[in-house]
Protein backbone atom coordinates (compact mmCIF):
# COMPACT_ATOMS: atom_id res chain seq x y z
CA UNK A 1 0.00 0.00 0.00
CA UNK A 2 1.57 3.66 -1.01
CA UNK A 3 1.18 5.89 1.51
CA UNK A 4 0.55 8.88 0.15
CA UNK A 5 2.57 11.04 3.39
CA UNK A 6 5.58 9.70 1.44
CA UNK A 7 4.91 10.14 -1.75
CA UNK A 8 3.97 14.08 -1.02
CA UNK A 9 7.29 14.78 0.43
CA UNK A 10 9.59 12.52 -1.88
CA UNK A 11 7.75 15.29 -4.60
CA UNK A 12 9.00 17.78 -2.49
CA UNK A 13 12.20 16.66 -2.39
CA UNK A 14 12.13 16.57 -5.90
CA UNK A 15 11.03 19.62 -7.06
CA UNK A 16 13.77 21.28 -4.30
CA UNK A 17 16.02 19.35 -5.61
CA UNK A 18 15.22 20.11 -9.21
CA UNK A 19 15.17 23.94 -7.72
CA UNK A 20 18.75 23.53 -6.33
CA UNK A 21 20.28 22.27 -9.72
CA UNK A 22 18.65 25.09 -12.07
CA UNK A 23 19.33 27.82 -10.08
CA UNK A 24 21.42 27.50 -7.12
CA UNK A 25 23.78 25.25 -8.31
CA UNK A 26 25.05 27.64 -11.13
CA UNK A 27 25.47 30.25 -8.98
CA UNK A 28 27.45 28.04 -6.16
CA UNK A 29 30.06 27.21 -9.47
CA UNK A 30 30.54 30.70 -10.24
CA UNK A 31 31.38 31.50 -7.10
CA UNK A 32 33.51 29.01 -6.63
CA UNK A 33 35.14 29.55 -9.74
CA UNK A 34 35.82 33.76 -8.95
CA UNK A 35 37.25 32.44 -5.66
CA UNK A 36 39.66 29.93 -7.01
CA UNK A 37 43.55 29.73 -7.80
CA UNK A 38 42.67 30.73 -11.33
CA UNK A 39 40.69 33.80 -10.97
CA UNK A 40 42.94 34.85 -8.53
CA UNK A 41 45.97 34.75 -10.73
CA UNK A 42 44.42 36.62 -13.98
CA UNK A 43 43.67 39.42 -11.66
CA UNK A 44 47.41 39.70 -10.57
CA UNK A 45 48.16 40.77 -13.44
CA UNK A 46 47.65 43.96 -16.40
CA UNK A 47 47.32 41.77 -19.45
CA UNK A 48 47.24 43.47 -22.17
CA UNK A 49 46.17 40.90 -24.76
CA UNK A 50 43.48 39.30 -22.77
CA UNK A 51 40.56 40.91 -21.03
CA UNK A 52 38.27 40.03 -18.45
CA UNK A 53 34.47 40.65 -19.99
CA UNK A 54 31.97 39.87 -16.75
CA UNK A 55 29.15 41.14 -18.65
CA UNK A 56 29.28 38.18 -20.77
CA UNK A 57 28.65 35.64 -18.05
CA UNK A 58 24.58 36.30 -17.83
CA UNK A 59 23.70 37.31 -21.15
CA UNK A 60 26.52 35.05 -23.52
CA UNK A 61 26.94 37.89 -25.83
CA UNK A 62 30.93 38.63 -26.38
CA UNK A 63 32.76 41.84 -26.91
CA UNK A 64 33.04 43.07 -30.73
CA UNK A 65 36.89 42.27 -31.92
CA UNK A 66 37.15 39.78 -27.89
CA UNK A 67 36.91 36.08 -28.46
CA UNK A 68 38.17 33.20 -26.48
CA UNK A 69 39.23 29.63 -28.87
CA UNK A 70 40.52 26.92 -28.32
CA UNK A 71 44.09 28.57 -29.32
CA UNK A 72 43.52 31.57 -26.57
CA UNK A 73 42.67 29.02 -24.26
CA UNK A 74 46.09 27.43 -24.48
CA UNK A 75 47.76 30.70 -24.50
CA UNK A 76 45.67 31.71 -21.29
CA UNK A 77 46.94 28.31 -20.05
CA UNK A 78 50.73 28.35 -20.64
CA UNK A 79 50.21 31.87 -19.27
CA UNK A 80 48.98 30.52 -15.91
CA UNK A 81 50.77 27.88 -15.83
CA UNK A 82 53.90 30.01 -15.83
CA UNK A 83 53.17 32.72 -13.62
CA UNK A 84 50.80 31.07 -11.22
CA UNK A 85 51.40 27.06 -11.16
CA UNK A 86 49.76 24.25 -12.24
CA UNK A 87 46.82 24.65 -9.45
CA UNK A 88 45.26 27.62 -11.62
CA UNK A 89 45.48 25.72 -14.68
CA UNK A 90 43.82 22.83 -12.74
CA UNK A 91 41.02 25.18 -11.33
CA UNK A 92 41.14 27.27 -14.85
CA UNK A 93 40.43 23.78 -16.76
CA UNK A 94 37.54 22.82 -13.83
CA UNK A 95 35.63 26.24 -14.77
CA UNK A 96 36.32 26.26 -18.67
CA UNK A 97 32.40 27.39 -19.56
CA UNK A 98 33.00 30.31 -17.20
CA UNK A 99 36.64 31.23 -18.64
CA UNK A 100 35.53 31.18 -22.13
CA UNK A 101 32.39 33.36 -20.77
CA UNK A 102 34.50 35.92 -18.82
CA UNK A 103 37.62 36.00 -20.12
CA UNK A 104 38.44 36.97 -23.58
CA UNK A 105 41.47 37.60 -26.08
CA UNK A 106 41.41 40.81 -28.18
CA UNK A 107 41.67 40.20 -31.74
CA UNK A 108 43.56 42.30 -33.14
CA UNK A 109 42.84 43.78 -37.03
Amino acid sequence: MLDTKDYEWDSKIRIWTEMFVIQIKPVCNYLLYQSGEFFKCILKFPIDEFKLNSSTFYNKHSLENCQLDDIGLQELSDFSRRECGDLAVRNMMEHEEYVRATVCKSIRN
